[in-house]
């Protein structure tokens, strides 16, 4: 699909503060877009010329950047959609000119041809049933999101649990022959523009992946020269996931441990999602946590990983049962024996990890039945309904059929999210989407906002730092050529900041949620915000293959 169409035109930014992406310090300057790209930056003061420009945007007091590259999306899955824009519109006010989606294992596109699993892949968590899947693989959905339009760009990873799954479904052990038609198809999807392949470890299928299954997509990956991103096994200390020995190593170790082991063995590029720490008890692991990363970047592995700007984040009401739960479906729930065991595991789950049922909150039940609870809390409901939190916890699963979307709270500290910040390999995402319901995860609204109003205030980073983390550093790792920075030829994807009112402060579930600071945003030299309000007519984004 070819690039949008730019305004034909000439658009001058003038007499801003230039933070070009690359992180060296940043100058006072203009910049002028023509065709849709960066024509030239200028240093110092604007020089009044008779040269013509179709707009010219006074950006005193203002920073010019490159847009923001959200790292980790999920929104590929809404992208293919026409029924309503306010679940496209709340990114590109954030900032962002390009997300990076297909993430956690589950990406939109890349399945089998007339698989017998659609439902599972229609019902995920990230899609919500939103629309039925009418394309196979990548090329086919970039053709579907180019008639739709684009409000910004869009890079995909192709999403192993959707290829897992579209081949067999949730099955624990596939074939030999499976498993080759799996990385048949994931590699079809490299070949076709995905930036990579995402893991999804600790939901299904990505649960049953063993060790080989993670090497042999890890070498794939590496034979591309392309990234593997990874939401990994566990982000707590405890987890169903692993054996619970007394003593033993942390469990969101493990899980770094297992995806570090996988780099070295095979080179690949490797980017850890959404680096969290849930539970009182899991926060004290960071330290340790960071440490396993800078030992493999010391060993020449190239390890990174992304990060966001709230203490909470969205799953499934399902995501505390163990594996063994999950894989003998809803009649476990009416054997007394198997219930009795799950509440010993969970409260000894919780008990250890400093985590319960008052950090998870209801965003969308999707189950009628049980709408009436959505936006409150687990210990909320239980007092509601007159049960203790257990019983309502497996009730609510069973009435929703596991698939209740819940937002977590307690996902770190303060402490921790300052070091995740400003570590050197941390990049920064938003990893939301919005829900058809109501409640929304409040990262949809200011996530990255968010962060800067964090960076700026407890003076974690410089701003260039900030700006290069949230652009080039981005696009390098990703291997997008001609995006992330400010310089001549490149794609005119800027960001202009009041970089002192750069904020959000909603912190938990919202209906609706505005990010400030962020005055024009330009995807492919469109003016798609102004001021701080969006144009909806311009569809500017282009998909981006990476080759």
């Amino acid at each position: 699909m070819p690039d949008a169409s730019p305004d034909t035109g000439k658009t001058l930014l003038k007499n801003g503060f230039i933070a070009d992406g690359t992180g060296n310090p940043g100058f006072a300057g203009s910049l002028i877009i023509g065709n849709g790209r960066i024509e030239s930056v200028i240093k110092g003061i604007w020089e009044e010329s008779e040269e013509p420009f179709q707009s010219v945007t006074d950006c005193a007091g203002l920073v010019i950047a490159p847009g923001f590259i959200d790292m980790h999306s999920h929104m590929d899955w809404y992208l293919a959609s026409d029924k309503d824009s306010r679940y496209k519109t709340p990114f590109i006010k954030q900032g962002i000119t390009t997300m990076v989606a297909g993430n956690c294992g589950y990406s939109a596109a890349g399945l089998l041809k007339g698989s017998p699993h659609m439902g599972l892949l229609e019902n995920n968590l990230f899609k919500s049933g939103f629309d039925n899947i009418h394309w196979n693989s990548l090329e086919e959905y970039y053709r579907v999101v180019g008639e739709t339009g684009l409000n910004y760009n869009l890079v995909m990873l192709a999403g192993h649990g959707t290829a897992r799954t579209s081949v067999c479904g949730y099955s624990p052990v596939p074939s030999a022959g499976e498993s080759a038609l799996i990385r048949s198809l994931l590699d079809g999807s490299m070949q076709q523009g995905a930036a990579g392949v995402s893991f999804g470890l600790q939901y299904e299928p990505g649960q049953y992946c063993t060790k080989e299954e993670i090497a042999q997509t890890a070498r794939l990956v590496k034979d591309r020269n392309k990234l593997l991103t990874a939401h990994a096994r566990a982000y707590s200390n405890i987890s169903g996931d692993y054996p619970l020995i007394p003593f033993g190593r942390a469990h969101n170790l493990k899980a770094i441990d297992e995806l570090l082991q996988a780099a070295r063995e095979t080179g690949v590029k490797l980017q850890i999602s959404h680096l969290i720490f849930v539970g009182n008890a899991t926060h004290r692991t960071c330290d340790a946590a960071l440490k396993l990363i800078d030992k493999a970047i010391g060993e020449g592995l190239d390890v990174s990983f992304d990060t966001y700007g709230h203490h909470c984040g969205v799953s499934l009401i399902n995501v505390f049962l163990p594996p063994w739960v999950k894989s003998k479906g809803a009649g476990v729930f009416s054997d007394k024996k198997e219930i009795a065991k799950i509440k010993l595991l969970m409260g000894v789950l919780f008990k250890l990890l400093g985590f319960d049922y008052s950090n998870i909150q209801v965003l969308d039940t999707r189950a009628e039945a049980v709408q009436q609870f959505n936006g409150m809390f687990l210990t909320e409901i239980a007092q509601k309904r007159g049960m203790t939190n257990f019983d309502n916890y497996i009730d609510l699963v069973m009435k929703t059929n596991s698939g209740a979307v819940v937002l977590m709270h307690n996902y770190t500290s303060g402490e921790n999210l300052n070091a995740l910040i400003r570590h050197k390999a941390s990049m920064f995402m938003t990893d939301s989407w919005m829900e058809p319901g109501e409640w929304q995860n409040p990262g949809v609204f200011g996530s990255l906002p968010r962060i800067l109003q964090r960076i700026r205030e407890k003076k974690l980073l410089s701003m260039e730092e900030a700006v290069y983390k949230l652009s080039y550093a981005c696009a390098k790792k990703i291997g997008l050529k001609g995006r992330g920075a400010l310089l001549p030829g490149n794609a005119a994807d800027i960001a202009v900041l009041d970089w002192d009112n750069v904020r959000f402060d909603i912190a938990g579930a919202c209906k609706d949620g505005e990010p400030s600071g962020i005055k024009h945003v330009f995807v492919n030299g469109n003016h798609m915000v102004d001021d701080g309000q969006i144009s909806e007519r311009k569809k500017a984004g282009s998909v981006l293959r990476i080759s």
